[in-house]
């Protein structure tokens, strides 16, 4: 199994919290979605797609400090 390495620094507690919160909010939309709950009125597969994609950016953005060790 090979191991990680960050460019600057590993992820603060901040940061940490803030992906679990994001985590937390996107299983429920799906979630919402999924077991028609309708928690969001109709609106629950837009507001689905839109947190997906914002997952996509944050990914996007902070990707480029982790690299692969030799």
């Amino acid at each position: 199994m090979s191991s990680y390495e960050w460019n600057d620094a590993p992820p603060t507690t901040l940061q940490r919290i803030f992906v679990g919160v994001y985590v937390a909010i996107l299983l429920a939309a799906f979630a919402n979605n999924y077991f028609e709950w309708r928690l969001l009125g109709g609106h629950g597969k837009q507001f689905s797609a839109i947190w997906a994609i914002v997952g996509v950016i944050m990914f996007v953005r902070f990707i480029p400090g982790v690299r692969r060790a030799e």
